[in-house]
């Protein structure tokens, strides 16, 4: 009896086994391929918020520091506006520097406080090198800044975070 129930159970064949181990791999592989490529997209979508959001911060930053100062000097070009702001409680204004620096066409935004040999403080990574300021062309009496920093959000396209501002205490 055991010899015959031996001949009457059938097994897959050694092919049969191979074929569905093919196929199970096929199936695995393709759906590791399309995980990575998920998140492959995933990493640049959050990259390029994260570039974004910290140029809207910075583009916050400059606002604040245009509307509150008195005038932009006659140094300042496109990817450099220095501005006279107030000194606190009275004291003589300072000259503040915002600067697009680097080369290639990855650039960063920075801030100083005084002469170009002072301490410089990164405000933004990963701009484009496109003009960064554009006003009247005729300081002191400068009363309007337009500001626009861009960020690469893929190969062929940009993102823009973009104010114009108007200078509260121009001095006549």
């Amino acid at each position: 009896m055991s010899e015959r129930r031996l001949r009457d159970q059938h097994g897959a064949s050694l092919v049969e086994l191979l074929v569905a181990m093919l196929i199970v791999g096929v199936i695995g592989t393709a759906a590791t391929a399309s995980i990575v490529a998920m998140q492959r997209v995933g990493t640049s979508a959050h990259q390029v918020r994260e570039d974004l959001d910290t140029a809207r911060i910075a583009l916050d930053r400059v606002r604040r520091e245009i509307r509150s100062s008195r005038g932009v000097t006659p140094d300042s070009t496109p990817t450099l506006l220095q501005l006279r702001v107030a000194g606190i409680d009275g004291a003589a204004a300072q000259l503040v520097t915002w600067e697009l620096v680097g080369g290639g066409d990855r650039r960063q935004l920075q801030r100083y406080v005084g002469a170009s040999t002072a301490p410089r403080q990164t405000v933004a990574d990963d701009l484009l090198p496109t003009s960064v300021f554009t006003y009247d062309q005729s300081p002191p009496r400068t009363s309007r800044v337009d500001v626009v920093l861009e960020v690469a959000s893929t190969d062929q396209d940009s993102l823009r975070a973009e104010a114009s501002v108007r200078l509260r205490n121009v001095l006549d």
